[in-house]
């Protein structure tokens, strides 16, 4: 038995060892069955794409906020290419402790969440479909795959010499809080733009969802959960790309939220250095999250503020 474990363990510690340095922290499937498995125990919840979960660390806005209001349990529940769709948003607020004096959604708004697509296909809806005994599994045993990550042809690369390695990098650290820290480096400008040209081919906002959410948030402010909305920054380019395809309409959204009762953050988009067009790195990622802290102290909970950041 001995001579048949002692290789396996040398094995996977040969592995660990070689897995590539681009995926730290949680393992993936536990990160995501994580979100999933979490409960009412938070106070404030950001929800959005992946610009959200990417953009904005729980961790940071914590220690932001703590000397205005310490110990608050604040919790990124994004998923990649999400549609804040009336499902997403109940899932969401259903993340927030009904007890809490302090109880808060924080919206990433991106064109791509306001389309008709994204209402029907996306990360949310398709790590949902996953049963809670195999959510448990990559939660409890996501490890497994974590650990032999190297494996597959794609991490090959991290097993050669570093000269023939491929010179650019994807580096994403998966936090227990939601966020997701990610660099590429060197960073590629607009390296996204065309992509999502592709992806979104003729989508365009639709004025039905954008009338939900803003009755969503009036709702939410009735019960007593105050709201945040922003959109997260992106390169000039892809700003221009995404008026030009969607037809989204920032101001006319803003108007929409705030007359709801919500509050809009404004955002200089120019202030946070996108390593693809579409996405902060994990340094302006940071400093967006402050900005985002501060502008949610400068309003308060119930304030009259404007939000301005």
């Amino acid at each position: 038995m001995l001579r048949a474990v002692v290789p396996a363990a040398l094995l996977v510690l040969a592995v660990t060892a070689a897995r590539p340095r681009d995926l730290r922290g949680m393992p993936v499937p536990a990160f995501w069955a994580h979100k999933l498995l979490s409960g009412p125990t938070h106070d404030i919840v950001l929800l959005g794409d992946s610009r959200t979960y990417r953009g904005l660390s729980p961790e940071v806005m914590a220690a932001e906020i703590e000397s205005s209001a310490p110990g608050l349990r604040i919790f990124n529940f994004g998923f990649s290419s999400v549609g804040l769709t009336q499902d997403y948003a109940a899932a969401g607020a259903a993340r927030l402790d009904p007890a809490s004096p302090r109880a808060t959604l924080v919206l990433g708004v991106t064109p791509l969440s306001l389309t008709p697509r994204a209402a029907v296909d996306n990360g949310f809806i398709d790590r949902s479909a996953r049963s809670r005994r195999a959510l448990w599994l990559d939660r409890w045993l996501g490890i497994v795959p974590h650990v032999l990550a190297p494996l597959p042809p794609r991490a090959w690369p991290t097993l050669l010499p570093q000269g023939r390695r491929d010179r650019v990098r994807y580096v994403q650290d998966f936090h227990a809080d939601g966020w997701v820290a990610s660099d590429k480096i060197p960073a590629r400008a607009d390296e996204a733009v065309e992509r999502y040209r592709s992806a979104l081919g003729g989508e365009r906002v639709s004025p039905a969802i954008v009338a939900d959410l803003v009755a969503q948030v009036a709702a939410w402010q009735e019960r007593g959960i105050t709201v945040f909305a922003l959109r997260p920054p992106t390169s000039a380019a892809m700003r221009a790309a995404e008026a030009e395809i969607t037809g989204f309409d920032e101001q006319a959204l803003r108007a929409g939220i705030e007359a709801a009762g919500g509050h809009w953050i404004a955002i200089d988009p120019e202030a946070y250095a996108s390593y693809d067009g579409s996405h902060i790195g994990s340094a302006a990622a940071r400093a967006l999250s402050a900005d985002v802290a501060r502008a949610i102290v400068q309003v308060g909970w119930g304030g009259d503020g404007d939000g301005e950041g």
